[in-house]
């Protein structure tokens, strides 16, 4: 488990030192999934932009193994989040996600 882990963060950096990945930081607005599975969500980023992202394969919890679950939290407390995403067809898809406080 740990070295799936290790190896998803380093595919995840690979994606954003090749230039495709993009980062920014929001307060969650919605989220669609439940305590199990979270299928994508909603941010108001620090510009004002309301950014939609669908979760990535990749993205199985935040940053640290936190569950994609704690987004729930995030849209109940304002706290915000800092998503690392691409661009795939128009589509907003989150790679990687950390609280905005700490990453």
């Amino acid at each position: 488990m740990r070295a799936t882990r290790l190896l998803l963060i380093a595919a995840v950096l690979l994606v954003a030192c090749a230039g495709g990945a993009q980062r920014v930081d929001g307060v969650v607005v919605a989220v669609d999934g439940d305590l199990t599975e979270v299928r994508a969500f909603e941010i108001v980023a620090t510009d004002g932009r309301r950014l939609l992202f669908r979760v990535g394969a990749e993205l199985e919890s935040f940053t640290g193994g936190v569950p994609l679950s704690h987004l729930f939290e995030h849209l109940g407390d304002g706290f915000p989040v800092r998503v690392t995403y691409r661009e795939e067809g128009g589509v907003l898809v989150a790679v990687a996600l950390t609280d905005a406080t700490t990453g």
